[in-house]
């Protein structure tokens, strides 16, 4: 009998959400400004090994200049 969820997978690390067709955003929680990295620029920056649990990137607004922000998983939407 195979079970419904038994070739889910755990998207753990920057690599396996990208391969997942997913993205990510970043918002400064301070003003509310959405931070310009993609999937991608932050693949090159930290790898595709990088572990998303707990994972706080040294990352700052420029609107602002907080180290406060809040990474956001989306579905990758074409066109985006």
């Amino acid at each position: 009998m195979a079970y419904p969820f038994q070739y889910l997978r755990a998207i753990d690390t920057l690599g396996k959400l990208a391969d997942s067709s997913m993205g990510l955003d970043w918002v400064c929680n301070h003003c509310h400004r959405m931070l310009r990295l993609t999937l991608d620029e932050a693949i090159r920056i930290w790898g595709r090994n990088q572990v998303l649990a707990g994972w706080k990137p040294p990352l700052r607004c420029a609107a602002c200049d907080s180290r406060n922000g809040s990474m956001r998983v989306q579905a990758r939407v074409p066109g985006r």
